[in-house]
């Protein structure tokens, strides 16, 4: 019936801190899931090698579409493939959200996305999740790097922005902890210290604002040391845990010129900010090295070439 590609995404800065209204900056990845739907003689959804919570999800979703789009299939295979690792941060549920609408004939793969089609891939991602903030799926549906700040509602305010020319080398580690209970510990913290939580939620946001700068933040130095700012807070509010911090420190060691989580923390994904190619290959044989036990599912470098105007 059709077949329909999401991208994954990098979230840069703004972690948690978009949830208290501040701003985040991220990019969308070149990784990717492909949703292919296929007719079949029998009612009801095949969802191929996905069993338990995730098949009900996903056939919640492919309900959901049937009343958002017009003549959208009420049955068939469905085959989810691609490149974006599952659930450790890079956005998966949004790039399967956004694959699905394509699927179903409401946007091409080689759209540059617009407001609409990204109305309807957030909609569908309260399957997923009850209350997302439209972030990762704004940064699924739209190329390159972006800042997008929370509205009261509805969706956020998304604007195009560029980043200092820097390689980024991007990897993710088992969760120890889920988004939700995440989000609660600092929902639970801020109820016993408020000023506090807001002060850094605050902070947050401003790194977030300060990186989507060309004149606070022209260089992949100066984008590393904010990072780096970025990240002790976090771990601060107890976000981090040891073996990510050990992690990031052996891509510090290794030439990074800052490092830090990326989404919600608990382990996860994660970034290091480099100079060139060459040095993020040499720390990411060096992550694979030193922590060949913590799991390591996905170490990618990428460019960040993103030109100045």
């Amino acid at each position: 019936m059709g077949v329909g590609r999401g991208h994954g995404k990098l979230l840069l800065f703004g972690e948690h801190a978009a949830v208290y209204g501040h701003p985040a900056v991220g990019i969308r990845l070149d990784d990717y899931l492909e949703v292919e739907i296929q007719e079949q003689s029998e009612a009801g959804w095949i969802v191929s090698e996905v069993r338990g919570d995730e098949r009900r999800l996903i056939v919640t979703a492919l309900s959901a579409v049937a009343g958002m789009v017009r003549d959208a299939p009420t049955s068939g295979r469905v085959t989810i493939r691609g490149t974006l690792p599952l659930g450790v941060g890079f956005g998966s549920s949004a790039a399967f959200c956004t694959a699905l609408l394509r699927a179903c004939g409401l946007a091409s793969d080689g759209d540059t996305g617009t407001r609409e089609f990204w109305r309807r891939a957030h909609e569908l991602e309260h399957v997923f999740h009850g209350t997302p903030s439209g972030i990762d799926t704004g940064l699924s549906v739209y190329p390159g790097a972006s800042m997008v700040e929370p509205r009261p509602a509805g969706l956020p305010h998304r604007t195009e922005i560029e980043l200092p020319h820097a390689v980024l080398l991007a990897g993710a580690i088992p969760r120890t902890r889920s988004t939700a209970a995440l989000v609660a510990a600092i929902r639970e913290r801020r109820s016993h210290d408020a000023p506090g939580v807001e002060a850094a939620m605050a902070r947050l946001g401003e790194y977030a604002r300060k990186a989507s700068s060309p004149a606070l933040c022209p260089s992949a130095a100066e984008l590393g040391r904010t990072a780096d700012d970025a990240h002790e807070l976090l771990a601060q509010l107890g976000l981090s845990t040891p073996a990510l911090d050990g992690l990031l420190a052996t891509l510090r060691r290794a030439g990074a010129r800052g490092a830090k989580l990326s989404g919600a923390g608990g382990g996860g994904a994660f970034y290091g900010v480099f100079e060139t190619a060459e040095e993020a290959e040499e720390a990411a044989s060096a992550v694979r090295r030193e922590h060949a036990q913590a799991g390591i599912s996905y170490l990618r470098a990428f460019t960040l070439k993103i030109t100045r105007r």
